[in-house]
């Protein structure tokens, strides 16, 4: 998990994070089986709002196919 909300480059301008293939799907499991809403688990995860809906969007998109969903394997 993140350690801040945002990161900052010398110039100001936000940095995105780049979060594993892994991250995103365990999210996703967790706002299914906990029963928090997409905003309460984005304030405890420290994800900007809206964060878990592109990624549920993604997810769905592809119909459930992980690598074509989440192409990357970035690391926190």
């Amino acid at each position: 998990m993140p350690c801040q909300r945002s990161r900052r480059a010398a110039t100001g301008r936000r940095i995105p994070y780049l979060y594993s293939r892994e991250f995103k799907l365990e999210t996703l499991r967790l706002l299914k089986s906990s029963g928090k809403t997409k905003a309460d688990l984005e304030r405890e995860l420290g994800l900007y709002p809206g964060q878990i809906h592109l990624w549920e969007r993604a997810f769905n998109k592809e119909g459930g196919n992980v690598e074509q969903a989440f192409p990357g394997t970035w690391a926190l």
